[in-house]
């Protein structure tokens, strides 16, 4: 579930009247990007088909959303360790191609990258040479991008208060408008830095159940 923006605005708009609707929604988009990747609240899990022959795993982030970083992947039951792209490029076991992407060997997927860590994708090597159902399972953190305009509710229902110190610190330390306030601000921003400790502290104990959901995807055979 997803809440808009507005949500939002009658915790922070009492404390910064005046403020544009605008600069208020930026404040707060902003505030919610920086805090879901510096907390790591908001995870999810997808679960897709393997294919033979498939390295590339395109991950079913959530609208409006962006890829923090990638937790943990799982073939049929078993973690695959982390790795680069270089790594498995360069390995002494590959043969470069046409393409300076290497060639794909088949057999049992043992390690996993990402090719760019903007892009969606979890990238698997080697490739599997069988079909497995449900085997890929990916774990990855997320944020809302910065063009969002509703946030996944927990960060409403479980982070209102440091979501408002951060917004109401961006607001009030904008200069000659008659909510600028740099001392309030700089008090919002100390609350707004402990939230942030506090909820990531709640996300490493694993206490923060409602940021993550699995995502089913499977392919017909």
């Amino acid at each position: 579930m997803a809440v808009p923006l507005s949500e939002f605005h009658p915790y922070v708009l009492l404390y910064a009247v005046g403020c544009p609707i605008p600069l208020a929604n930026r404040a707060l988009i902003e505030t919610c990007v920086d805090f879901a990747t510096q907390s790591l609240v908001l995870e999810e899990v997808d679960q897709q088909d393997v294919l033979p022959g498939e390295i590339d795993y395109v991950l079913g982030v959530p609208p409006s959303s962006q890829i923090v970083k990638v937790r943990s992947v799982m073939f049929n039951g078993r973690p695959l360790s982390a790795t680069t792209h270089e790594m498995v490029r360069y390995a002494p076991a590959l043969i470069a191609g046409s393409s300076g992407e290497a060639n794909v060997v088949s057999g049992t997927p043992v390690v996993f990258y990402q090719r760019e860590l903007w892009r969606p994708t979890v990238t698997i090597y080697p490739a599997s040479n069988t079909f497995v159902a449900g085997g890929l399972v990916t774990a990855f953190w997320y944020a809302p991008t910065v063009s969002a305009e509703s946030v996944p509710d927990v960060l409403f229902t479980n982070f209102r208060a440091a979501i408002v110190d951060g917004a109401l610190e961006r607001i009030l330390r904008v200069a000659g408008q008659p909510f600028s306030n740099p001392t309030e601000a700089d008090r919002r921003g100390v609350l707004y830095a402990a939230g942030v400790r506090n909820a990531g502290a709640l996300a490493r104990s694993g206490q923060v159940v409602a940021a993550s959901r699995v995502t089913p995807r499977m392919f017909a055979v």
